[in-house]
């Protein structure tokens, strides 16, 4: 099927030459719950050769010009062999497609095919220790999340498929902010797709917030804004932002309850990333749902702490909705 040729269900897969297993193709059609969805396997060759300065004093006054031409030859045909190889072994391969690409960007690649194909979603697969991809595995997955204009679906290398078992638990974080609507309408259309899910929907105020509403409330009682005294108010401004999470699944109630579904509002105040890190331990949820740009300090790895939590705390599937 060629790039130009658009298919709503499609899902771009990152892969490496090797170390792909088709595990990796059964998770996302256990996911999506057809056995056919559409796959294109995309696998991005660095354009250009880059050798370390210690390599350049090795190799002295050979010239690299050639070889930085033929590496990346070399390394396509090879890739080409060994993926069309992993997808022999998979079931309806006749709609999966391999596309091999130049580029200095590998998430770019990943995102120009995506929106090609008009594709439903983007998916990788990260190793177990996350360690073990930097600086250029961990760079591909980080950039994904930040520009992808669709979901990205992150699963562990080596973990169990937990897509085809018959109850799912889903685990969603939402900090009330619009990108979390949309990661809650995700959540919600999933689980009504595939049927007997437990949605827990969890919302962590966070610490430094509790401060604030603690001194609005404080400021408010000093100037007689408000009859309420600073515990009463900040336990109202809290009841008030669990009724919105209500309000946010109310539509999708009955639909939940038609699948059957089950649903849980869970909030707690303290550090974010801790919360979620200690909920994921706790419940070991299948799969964990984020929106992508919630209103939380961004750690040094350039994007909300609470996804980077997730991976760290080794989850099996993570959904990133933008």
């Amino acid at each position: 099927m060629p790039a130009s040729i658009q298919n709503h269900d499609t899902v771009i897969v990152g892969v490496r030459k090797e170390g792909t297993s088709p595990d990796l193709v059964q998770k996302i059609r256990s996911f999506t719950r057809k056995p056919d969805t559409p796959i294109c396997l995309v696998h991005a060759i660095e354009e250009k050769l880059k050798f370390p300065s210690l390599y350049r004093e090795i190799l002295g006054s050979f010239d690299i010009s050639e070889l930085g031409r033929q590496l990346p030859e070399a390394h396509e045909r090879e890739a080409r062999t060994q993926i069309e190889a992993m997808k022999a072994q998979l079931e309806h391969s006749e709609n999966v497609r391999i596309q091999v690409v130049h580029s200095e960007d590998a998430a770019s690649s990943l995102i120009t095919e995506a929106q090609l194909t008009r594709a439903a979603m983007i998916a990788i697969e990260i190793h177990e220790h996350l360690y073990q991809l930097i600086p250029r595995g961990l760079s591909v997955a980080l950039n994904l999340l930040q520009h992808s204009p669709m979901p990205v679906l992150i699963l562990r290398q080596g973990s169990p498929n937990r897509f085809d078992k018959k109850e799912q638990l889903v685990l969603l974080a939402d900090d009330l902010s619009a990108s979390s609507l949309a990661a809650v309408r995700k959540a919600m259309t999933l689980a009504v797709q595939w049927g007997h899910t437990r949605v827990i929907h969890l919302h962590v105020i966070e610490q430094n917030m509790h401060g604030v509403l603690s001194e609005l409330a404080d400021i408010s009682r000093k100037v007689n804004v408000g009859p309420m005294g600073t515990p009463e108010l900040i336990e109202y401004l809290e009841h008030n932002m669990d009724n919105a999470l209500h309000r946010r699944t109310q539509e999708y109630q009955e639909a939940l309850k038609e699948a059957g579904c089950t649903y849980e509002t869970i909030v707690q105040v303290g550090h974010v990333a801790n919360r979620v890190t200690a909920m994921i331990r706790e419940k070991k949820p299948d799969l964990i749902v984020f929106g992508r740009r919630q209103r939380l300090h961004h750690g040094p790895l350039g994007f909300g702490r609470v996804p980077f939590a997730a991976m760290l705390a080794n989850s099996d599937a993570v959904l990133i909705v933008p």
